[in-house]
């Protein structure tokens, strides 16, 4: 094998080290390397040749390679957490430098977990649906892991491909054995904390594997610790939004019923932060009726909101879901072949009830069978209480009595306070008198002999709520929203950088017309295609100008027609249409991506309200608009702020995502002094047209010690007002964000 030959893409040997790979069509001269990679042919620990890079998380990043001693593809992945480290490109260094303060605590305690849970994987060689760890060791001041090399595609992938859901019997052929496995890693302490479509791959040979356990942790020694925030939106549970909710196996649980969910259904579960205030969830069988109901009350207990409500681990999920029973046997996972998913019906004590489910408030309950049960059950115990009330007054008047009488009860004035409530009304004031006076008399013998104090129930310790549940977004829909007569239909969603918690209104998922904030999809889609090195695209790409929208007749920019034809870069464009509103700038972007390929990388990203119809055009009508709604134009930002890109992150929002024109003044950034100075960058387009009118606008707040995206949208009505009314709704999210308990 010729070292120098071999495809850093694919790994297999070509022909000659220049040209095209003819094995996977690889050419280096057409791609760039992100500079924050390991270079291709750096070789680690003497051994490991690194090739390109196959993924990249908010932890790390995978590359291909290749064993050199014994010729085998690997992966290898390196410890790279985002946002607190960089690498030392100076000369052949290689090299991952942390960020100082706690940056550098978090890059090095994570690296050392990083290993630990290394050491702890290496040991589930027996699972075959777990990734398979050869080798793991320290440098270039990080850490790395080598995997098995798995050629295949995602889940996620592999839905698409089938229209986007598959049957339930192909869902749990496909689960039982990850579910199995996921219950022995669990057994080691270890919980995964990110599964989803993206992470589970089902190789060439249909063998099933779940990747990236980088954000994995061990929940036993984190008991009353904090643990990172790492989350996917519908795939995490309400516990992984809060650095103190206590997270186990049942965390795991609602990941994989969510990813179930997502297979039967096509519809990734609402998320779970939403559910907490109003919950939306729908049964599997709403979409495939023919769904075993057994499957159906499975899944929807595993994505209970609440961690107490949900499967407490895999093998009672298992249990349900192929022996058709509720309980679990205590040696663990019991298989049983004559299930296969379905109800034993020889084993009628365990079974669980096949009766339609449904959902009511915040959780999901079956169907009740007698309805006068719980009802008996109710006079019952009402019936108890009082007996038990009653008995206990008496057995407390008499030893109050008792004591009272031989002198050897001493009470404090705040027993006597309770004396006073629990005695007979007539007797108060020389009992009172009587127990004051012995009080002084004996107060070294009560303390030698403490007073008994009824039982009571423990107080629980309070659940740390995140700062958006302080919004009260009935407010905002009917309050402000029309506050000023826009008459229009409006939309809010908002979502917090540092607890990670989504807010929104009933319309958030509502899409209406972008108008200028097209800017969005177009933006979240270069950053895409960016870190897509086979796409070609980076910020220095040529484009030509095209000026098709004249600016002296209302059109907004600052490029001219002077300019038309000419060969600009991306960047040049994209600052021209963040920064200006310049639509002969967001046209020649259009053109260049195309409107279908602007719709295509959104919805494969799971945007699916974004409709791409046309270039920004004067006198457009509602017919033909683009179209996004709130809570996608909102999480997109958001993605691209939390630096889920290289190329197109937070720093590149925060030097160029300002409006500059005349139009800034609209909508949620009317007034300086609702953020004190703080920063704003915002995107936003308005079409005036009385009575039908539409204003968009979505903005990142960094101000008072807050971070969050917002975007509000309208459509129909007067489109100033409407402006207005955000204005007003943004400005009381803002203090509501401020308040504290």
């Amino acid at each position: 094998m010729k070292i120098e030959n071999l495809c850093i893409k694919c790994m297999k040997e070509k022909a000659s080290p220049e040209g095209r790979c003819e094995h996977c069509g690889y050419d280096p001269a057409e791609d760039t390397i992100p500079p924050h990679h390991l270079s291709p042919f750096v070789i680690l620990e003497g051994k490991y040749l690194v090739g390109k890079s196959i993924g990249e998380g908010g932890f790390g990043i995978t590359y291909i390679g290749m064993d050199l001693n014994l010729e085998m593809r690997v992966a290898i992945k390196e410890y790279y957490p985002n946002g607190c480290a960089i690498r030392d490109t100076s000369g052949n260094s290689c090299t991952v430098q942390s960020y100082s303060g706690e940056a550098q605590t978090f890059f090095e305690t994570g690296r050392e977990k990083f290993i630990n849970e290394a050491k702890i994987l290496a040991k589930c060689i027996d699972l075959p649906e777990i990734v398979t760890v050869k080798d793991f060791f320290k440098e270039n001041h990080t850490a790395y892991i080598v995997m098995e090399f798995l050629e295949g595609q995602t889940l996620k992938a592999y839905l698409k491909e089938r229209g986007g859901r598959i049957s339930a019997t192909e869902t749990l052929n496909m689960m039982k054995p990850l579910i199995r496995s996921l219950g022995q890693v669990h057994k080691m302490n270890l919980i995964h904390r990110d599964i989803s479509p993206d992470n589970i791959m089902i190789t060439t040979n249909y063998e099933v594997k779940i990747l990236d356990f980088g954000g994995a942790r061990d929940f036993g020694s984190a008991r009353g610790r904090s643990m990172s925030i790492m989350l996917k939106p519908g795939y995490a549970p309400e516990e992984q939004y809060r650095t103190h909710g206590e997270q186990g196996p049942w965390t795991d649980v609602y990941a994989l019923c969510a990813t179930m969910y997502r297979c039967i259904t096509g519809q990734i579960p609402p998320e779970s932060m939403e559910r907490t205030y109003q919950d939306h969830l729908r049964p599997v069988t709403d979409f495939q009726p023919d769904c075993p109901r057994e499957v159906n009350f499975a899944i929807c207990k595993g994505l209970n909101v609440y961690k107490d409500d949900r499967w407490q681990s895999m093998e009672e999920l298992y249990d349900c879901l192929y022996n058709g029973r509720a309980n679990v046997q205590p040696e663990g996972i019991q298989d049983s072949d004559n299930h296969n998913g379905h109800n034993n019906h020889n084993n009628s004590n365990n079974r669980v009830v096949r009766e339609e489910g449904q959902v009511r408030g915040r959780q999901y309950y079956p169907k009740k069978q007698n309805n006068m049960l719980p009802i008996m059950a109710g006079i019952l115990g009402v019936v108890l209480i009082a007996l038990l009330a009653v008995f206990g007054v008496n057995y407390y008047k008499a030893k109050m009595a008792s004591d009272s009488s031989s002198g050897s009860v001493e009470t404090t004035a705040k027993a006597d306070k309770t004396d006073t409530e629990s005695v007979d009304e007539g007797t108060t004031d020389k009992s009172k008198d009587s127990d004051q006076k012995k009080n002084s008399e004996t107060e070294d013998k009560s303390e030698e002999e403490p007073e008994p104090t009824p039982t009571s129930t423990p107080i629980p310790t309070p659940t740390t709520i995140p700062k958006v549940a302080r919004i009260n977004i009935d407010n905002v829909q009917d309050n402000l929203f029309g506050s000023k007569g826009s008459g229009a239909q409006e939309s809010l969603y908002m979502r917090d950088c540092i607890e990670d918690a989504p807010r929104g209104t009933d319309e958030k998922n509502t899409a209406m017309p972008a108008t200028g904030m097209v800017s969005v999809p177009i933006l979240y889609t270069l950053a895409v295609k960016m870190d897509d090195p086979n796409s070609g695209i980076t910020l220095n790409t040529p484009v030509t100008f095209q000026y098709t929208y004249d600016t002296n007749s209302g059109g907004r920019g600052h490029l001219t027609s002077a300019q038309a034809g000419q060969q600009m870069s991306v960047d040049t464009l994209v600052q021209a249409m963040l920064m200006y509103s310049d639509n002969n700038a967001t046209n020649s972007l259009i053109s260049f991506l195309t409107l279908e390929g602007i719709q295509q990388t959104c919805q494969e990203n799971e945007f699916t309200s974004v409709v791409m119809r046309r270039q920004i055009v004067k006198g457009g009508t509602s017919a033909d608009d683009n179209l996004i709604s709130a809570k996608d134009a909102a999480n997109m930002v958001y993605d691209l702020f939390m630096n889920k890109y290289s190329v197109i992150n937070r720093d590149y929002l925060m030097n160029y995502m300002r409006i500059c024109d005349n139009a800034q003044r609209h909508g949620i950034f009317q007034s300086d002094t609702l953020y004190n100075g703080g920063t704003f960058c915002n995107q936003n387009g308005i079409r005036p047209n009385p009575g039908s009118g539409t204003y968009a606008e979505v903005g990142i707040v960094l101000a008072d010690g807050q971070q969050y995206v917002v975007c509000v949208m309208s459509d129909g009505g007067d489109a100033d007002l409407a402006a207005d009314e955000f204005s007003k709704a943004v400005d009381y999210i803002h203090e509501c964000m401020l308040e504290t308990y």
